[in-house]
């Protein structure tokens, strides 16, 4: 499984994905126990071409956790438990490396599968590698989400 909150753009203002941007506040993919991601993904910097702008940061998914980004004019930050962990802004902001100008709606799911909960980093079967595993109920618990403008 593969917990995620992230953010895509209320209107393809630069294009279909990856043009318009993506704003992965926090995946935790199953293959990678204890590890949460943050990442951004643009014309420029997608995992297509293995250029995702990107971090991890070692922790327990089990445990309760807070996650931010801070989106300002030029730059994002990731935090973990008001802890930064990420911090993107582009040599330029031409569209290709920063479509973030424009708004973006927030989205928390629970895949199953995908292209890299699927099957795993360096072609490692799923983290579900053993039948006992498989069938086990999966759950992604959310306390609160909370959006707000930086004064």
């Amino acid at each position: 499984t593969w917990p995620a909150i992230w953010m895509l753009p209320a209107d393809n203002a630069y294009g279909n994905w990856p043009h318009s941007g993506e704003i992965d506040i926090m995946e935790a993919v199953g293959c990678t126990r204890d590890k949460v991601y943050g990442t951004v993904h643009t014309g420029r910097y997608n995992h297509m071409k293995h250029t995702e702008k990107f971090n991890a940061l070692k922790i327990s998914v089990a445990d309760w956790h807070t996650y931010a980004v801070e989106w300002e004019e030029r730059e994002i930050r990731w935090y973990v438990d008001g802890k930064q962990f990420h911090t993107f802004s582009p040599s330029s902001f031409d569209s290709e490396r920063w479509p973030f100008n424009q708004r973006f709606y927030l989205i928390l799911n629970l895949a199953v599968g995908g292209s890299w909960g699927g099957s795993c980093l360096g072609g490692r079967p799923p983290s579900c590698s053993s039948g006992e595993e498989y069938g086990q109920e999966q759950i992604m618990e959310v306390d609160f989400a909370r959006v707000y403008r930086l004064a």
